[in-house]
C-alpha cells in the first residue's frame, strides 16, 4: 500500500512538473476537448485572427513560415507565457495587459529599431478584435493617417500624432505626442499614453496606443494599431472597461506613405460613409 501511494506521488509530482514545463513553452490553445497543443518558443511566431466565410478563428504561425489553423468552436482559450516585453513598456503599461493585446498584434523589443518618420495612411483601417466584447472583427473604418516626426535614435523617442478622414474630408487631428520607439531590424513598436478629460460630466480616461510594423522601403508593412484603457473616472459609465483594448490593422497589409493635412482627393479604396472609431467610447 505504502509503495502504491509513493508510486502515485511520485506520478503526480511527473505529471506537475511536465504540466510546467508545458506551459513555459510559449503559446498554447486548449481546445475544448480539454488537449493542449504546446508551441515551443523555438519554433513559435505568433498568431493571427482569421475568418473562414462566416466562420472566425486564430492562425497560430510558426517560424518557418508554415500555419495551424483554429476555428472559433474548436477554442476554449489561448495563452501566451514568458513573453519578454521591453522594461521600457512595462514600466507604464501592466504585462498582463501586453500579454493579452500580443495575441492579436506583434510587440517588438528592442533598442535599435528602424527610422520610421513619414507619414501614412491605413486604409481600410479594419478593426480585427474587440476584448470588450471578445469578438474577432472585420470591421472597417474610416481612413487613419499616423504621422512620425522628430524620431531622435539616441533616446528612442519619436514625436507622433494621427488624423482620421473620411473620403476626402478631414475629421479629426490629435495632438502631437511622444512616442516611445522600440524594436530592431525593419520592426518597431511605438507607445504613448494620454489623459484626456471632458468638461460635460468631468470624465476623464487615460488611453495607450500602441503602434507596430515592419518598415519598408515604400512605406510600413503589417501596420497595427491597439489601443487600451488604462484608467478612468466614468460617472455615466460611458467608456469602455479598463483594461479593455481594440486592435486595429491596415485591411491590405501595406501603408504606403502619405501628406499630412495637404491630401484633398479622395482615394476612392472604401467608401465615403464608413464610420469613425470613437477610440475610448463604448
Amino acid at each position: 500500500m505504502k509503495r502504491n501511494n509513493l508510486f502515485r506521488f511520485l506520478m503526480l509530482a511527473l505529471f506537475a512538473f511536465m504540466s510546467l514545463q508545458m506551459s513555459a513553452q510559449g503559446i498554447y490553445v486548449n481546445k475544448k476537448n480539454g488537449e493542449i497543443i504546446a508551441y515551443p518558443k523555438a519554433i513559435f511566431d505568433k498568431v493571427t485572427p482569421m475568418t473562414q466565410g462566416s466562420k472566425r478563428g486564430v492562425d497560430v504561425w510558426k517560424t518557418d513560415g508554415t500555419k495551424d489553423t483554429y476555428m472559433e468552436s474548436e477554442l476554449l482559450s489561448i495563452t501566451t507565457f514568458e513573453v519578454e516585453f521591453d522594461e521600457r513598456i512595462t514600466q507604464d503599461i501592466p504585462e498582463e495587459y501586453l500579454t493579452k493585446m500580443s495575441a492579436y498584434m506583434p510587440i517588438y523589443s528592442g533598442s535599435t529599431p528602424p527610422a520610421i518618420e513619414g507619414v501614412y495612411i491605413i486604409t481600410p483601417s479594419t478593426r480585427i478584435y474587440d476584448s470588450g466584447t471578445n469578438s474577432i472583427e472585420n470591421v472597417e473604418y474610416a481612413d487613419v493617417i499616423p504621422e512620425y516626426t522628430d524620431q531622435n535614435m539616441t533616446k528612442n523617442t519619436v514625436m507622433y500624432r494621427y488624423q482620421q478622414r473620411s473620403g476626402s474630408s478631414v475629421i479629426t487631428t490629435s495632438e502631437k505626442e511622444e512616442a516611445k520607439v522600440l524594436g530592431e531590424g525593419e520592426n518597431f513598436t511605438t507607445f504613448t499614453i494620454v489623459t484626456t478629460s471632458s468638461t460635460t460630466d468631468d470624465s476623464w480616461s487615460k488611453m495607450a496606443t500602441i503602434c507596430s510594423g515592419t518598415k519598408v522601403s515604400d512605406g510600413i508593412k503589417n501596420f497595427y494599431r491597439g489601443i487600451l484603457l488604462l484608467d478612468k473616472y466614468d460617472p455615466n459609465n460611458n467608456i469602455m472597461a479598463v483594461g479593455d483594448f481594440r486592435i486595429f490593422k491596415d485591411g491590405d497589409g501595406m501603408s504606403e506613405y502619405d501628406q499630412w493635412l495637404a491630401r484633398q482627393k479622395n482615394r476612392g479604396t472604401i467608401s465615403t460613409d464608413l464610420p469613425l472609431e470613437t477610440e475610448a467610447v463604448k
